[in-house]
């Protein structure tokens, strides 16, 4: 199946993330800050990749931007995570490249239909 690349700074939600993604056959790879995150991903190029907005450093905003400008990831989707709420952070993740915008805690239901929608459309 589908590798998914998980960018989160906090070790609990991307251990979590990580097991119950592989529990529905993925391939789960990732990077806690976003200088890591920048250096893996075109290496790795994942079917996804869960992004952190609120990271150490490089922001989840930049990355994202990078991310898009760069020939072999700017197709990849990217699903905004962020415990900010309100449509303004909603519209700079979208303007950044985002695929997807969800709120923390995640709804992993929801999680589980988002995901498996976005990699369908890129395979």
């Amino acid at each position: 199946m589908a590798c998914l690349f998980i960018v989160d700074d906090q070790p609990d939600t991307h251990i979590i993330l990580a097991r119950l993604l592989e529990v529905d056959g993925y391939t789960v790879v990732g990077a806690h800050n976003g200088s890591e995150a920048l250096k893996q991903i075109p290496v790795v190029r994942p079917a996804l990749v869960l992004l952190d907005l609120a990271l150490p450093g490089i922001d989840g905003l930049t990355v994202a931007k990078q991310l898009r400008t760069n020939t072999s990831t700017k197709h990849v989707p990217i699903i905004a995570m962020t415990a900010f709420g309100g449509n303004d952070y909603r519209t700079q993740a979208m303007a950044a490249g985002c695929s997807e915008y969800l709120l923390k805690p995640l709804d992993f239901a929801k999680l589980r239909g988002v995901i498996a929608q976005l990699v369908l459309q890129v395979a």
